[in-house]
């Protein structure tokens, strides 16, 4: 049985939403630290505590040291850390607004508002930047690894799971903060899902060949694959696309080559001369720099019976035309571009700088 049992017991009796927020959460005991914390730990997030200096303490400071954990995690402060350079000041900030949830009489250590002339139910944001400036902070916050949009995502669910469990018990502070925080959107790479994106839409066709024999089953005969699936792919090199991501989408294309026949093609209002794909995209010269007309590489991808997938890499910046009526089209949007012209197309990514 969990150490921890009789604190869930109590907190879901008494103060039901910090109960079901600990209840779905893992317990690791580590003696490194000083008393507790929470933290993100191979894709989970648990909650660290030192037996030897956590028991030790008395009953009632115990469940104000596990509500004050637990309302780092209802205020999303391990995804609201990832904003902040000084993470000292970002620790006290935070301890701050989950502070004021608490009793100080039984929390007497830590840090609250009007300790520093500030006011009281302000934003981890506001004491960050209101903070004095020789400001140390000595609490031992050990945040762990940086969640991924996946994990930011899960903690945001579990955290709406245990508001909606506790029912009335959960203080309207807390259920505004919840409701108006903003949702992370999710990274994703590009480049993989080009990849997926070709290996979907394009088949690799095998045949058994008499004059190969099989590697791995000797006296067998071996597979050779039959041609290559062609690829169509229209480059739009307008001044707002950089270089560095045309040089990055090139290199793709580049290994992409080893599976696929990849023809590119520059474009603005009229699709332009072939582009030679090479390893570093250093050849990438702007060939076609006037208006765009998306619609000149929709019909030829349309019209070509030879190709099953065609990708358009652009800044999104043009007028809404039609949507393909050929399935296979990928509009890959880059990340100074937009997406609002193309939201009537059956796929679309934008790049995301930051990856």
């Amino acid at each position: 049985m969990s150490k921890l049992s009789k604190h869930i017991k109590d907190l879901l009796t008494f103060d039901p939403f910090y109960g079901f927020v600990l209840l779905g959460l893992n317990t690791v005991e580590n003696t490194s630290i000083r008393i507790a914390g929470v933290t993100c730990q191979n894709s989970q997030i648990v909650l660290i505590i030192n037996p030897i200096n956590f028991f030790a303490l008395e009953y009632k400071k115990q469940l104000e040291i596990l509500k004050h954990e637990l309302l780092h995690l209802t205020h999303f402060h391990l995804i609201l850390r990832d904003d902040y350079i000084d993470k000292y000041r970002f620790n006290v900030a935070a301890d701050m607004v989950v502070n004021q949830h608490l009793n100080k009489a039984l929390f007497d250590n830590g840090y609250f508002p009007e300790d520093y002339n500030l006011p009281p139910g302000e934003s981890t944001n506001y004491y960050y930047y209101n903070l004095p400036e020789e400001i140390k902070d000595n609490t031992e916050h050990s945040w762990g690894d940086t969640l991924t949009s996946y994990e930011k995502m899960e903690l945001m669910s579990s955290i709406n799971e245990a508001i909606t469990k506790a029912a009335g018990n959960v203080s309207q502070s807390i259920k505004n903060y919840v409701r108006d925080f903003k949702k992370p959107k999710p990274k994703i790479n590009y480049k993989k899902y080009i990849r997926q994106f070709f290996s979907a839409h394009n088949r690799i066709k095998y045949k058994l060949t008499s004059r190969i024999e099989n590697v791995y089953y000797p006296g067998e005969k071996a597979m050779t694959r039959v041609g290559q699936s062609k690829v169509l792919v229209f480059q739009d090199q307008s001044s707002s696309v950089s270089i560095k991501e045309l040089k990055d989408f090139n290199n793709e294309l580049w290994h992409l080559k080893k599976q696929y026949d990849v023809e590119a093609f520059s474009f603005d209002t009229e699709i332009g001369t072939k582009i030679e794909i090479s390893r570093n995209g250093d050849y990438v010269i702007r060939t076609k720099q006037g208006g765009t007309n998306i619609a000149c590489c929709i019909k030829a991808f349309e019209n070509n019976r030879n190709v099953n997938s065609c990708i358009i890499f652009t800044d999104g910046y043009f007028s809404k035309v039609p949507t393909c009526q050929k399935k296979g089209l990928l509009f890959v949007i880059c990340s100074t571009g937009t997406l609002n012209n193309v939201e009537n197309q059956q796929t679309k990514i934008q790049i995301d700088a930051s990856i």
